[in-house]
């Protein structure tokens, strides 16, 4: 009597469409996206002369990758002695 053969693996070429519950994509984990906007349309305002009237998705995903290169920089940085980052 012959084995039966494995379970050979599927491999799609195009992914099904993942159906999403929000109107935009997630922008950020450790950002307030509210907040990121109020401030940087605050700023242009005092310190630009045109008028900025919105900021966009990349925009605030772009100021959560500094800030998470930023975090990581200090972590790297910081002396292996302790329990505390300061």
């Amino acid at each position: 009597m012959k084995p039966k053969p494995a379970p050979q693996p599927e491999f799609f070429l195009e992914s099904p469409p993942v159906k999403s519950t929000q109107s935009e994509p997630k922008i950020s984990g450790l950002l307030n996206a509210a907040k990121v906007r109020r401030y940087a349309l605050d700023l242009a305002q005092r310190e630009r002369y045109h008028h900025f009237t919105a900021v966009s998705v990349e925009f605030i995903q772009r100021m959560e990758a500094k800030l998470k290169n930023l975090i990581r920089d200090e972590v790297q940085r910081h002396p292996s002695r302790g329990k505390r980052l300061s």
